[in-house]
């Protein structure tokens, strides 16, 4: 039995695979509350953790207000923000340390887009393997036509 994907198919499989990486962060996306936070200073994070890849990445601290009580959070590892700069924070309100920045740098990092790069590339190599082919036409009629006797 031969399995064939069709276009619409394989884009709409492609689709999901880019919403992968905002499914860790669904929650807060979809009920978290939002607001603004304004850059107030610069950091450097050293990355002692592994033997083989040690360095440090630089960050933006970012204030915001939540519930009257102020938060600093970092951004996103090697993005750097002016001064100043406002972005939109998402927290929980019953949890304010949990929290994303609305940014593309900032959802789309971490282990969920390794995931998503793996996930796309099985998908492309099953797509490209079975699913570029033609679908096989059929054929008109039943096959059985009744011949007229004249």
């Amino acid at each position: 039995m031969r399995v064939y994907v069709r276009k619409p198919l394989f884009y709409f499989i492609l689709v999901l695979i880019a919403l992968l990486p905002l499914s860790k962060k669904a929650g807060l996306l979809l009920s978290g509350t939002r607001t603004t936070g304004t850059v107030i200073d610069y950091g450097i994070i050293d990355d002692n953790k592994s033997y083989k890849y040690r360095g440090h990445y630089d960050v933006s601290i970012i204030s915001f207000i939540a519930g009257g009580k102020e938060y600093h959070i970092s951004g996103p590892l090697n993005v750097v923000y002016d001064l100043g700069e406002e972005v939109t924070v998402i927290y929980d309100k019953d949890n304010p340390a949990d929290y994303t920045l609305l940014t593309i740098s900032s959802l789309y990092s971490g282990t969920g887009l390794i995931m998503a790069l793996f996930v796309l590339m099985v998908w492309m190599a099953f797509y490209l393997t079975w699913g570029a082919k033609e679908l096989p036409k059929k054929k008109r009629g039943s096959g059985y036509e009744q011949k007229r006797l004249d």
